[in-house]
């Protein structure tokens, strides 16, 4: 969650924060606009540590990439990319009357790569995230799957949405 107002450049140091402990950083921006018909890096927002003259900050019905990476030329890259909406979070706050709380709301429904997460790795905050993503990911798609009755497809998703 966050207050609204904050441009992409105020967003993307949090992104970057726990790779730069590491002194480690991503050579492009954390996200983007989403547009249609091939415009993909679609504005008024962006997510990136430049600033662009003409940016607009992050508002209530944006769909924003969320796209941090890491890569070390010659080895390997790795790079998560799901499609958000900024959507107003209901609730009590202490910001003041003129100040509504954001938050991401993911339009990318796909399961994490179970394969590739090394759950001892985590913090308990992150694991938190990551199985609250799967049951959203279950709890939206599987309806769809039970539907259509697709046993396996529905398996695969069962599997791969399991808390960790």
């Amino acid at each position: 969650c966050f207050p609204s107002g904050p441009f992409g450049f105020q967003m993307d140091v949090l992104a970057r924060q726990p790779l730069w402990q590491e002194g480690l950083d991503y050579p492009h921006g954390t996200g983007h606009g989403v547009g249609a018909y091939l415009n993909v890096h679609e504005g008024p927002h962006s997510i990136s540590f430049r600033r662009r003259e003409d940016e607009s900050s992050l508002q209530e019905g944006m769909t924003t990439s969320i796209e941090p990476g890491y890569y070390e030329e010659g080895n390997y890259g790795i790079r998560l990319e799901n499609i958000m909406l900024v959507e107003k979070k209901n609730g009590q706050h202490k910001l003041g009357s003129n100040v509504d709380i954001l938050h991401f709301v993911p339009l990318t429904l796909i399961p994490f790569q179970r394969k590739l997460i090394v759950a001892d790795m985590l913090s308990s905050q992150e694991k938190e995230y990551l199985n609250s993503y799967h049951k959203t990911v279950w709890d939206s798609v599987s309806p769809f799957l039970q539907k259509e009755e697709d046993k396996i497809a529905l398996e695969w998703l069962k599997e791969n949405t399991r808390p960790l």
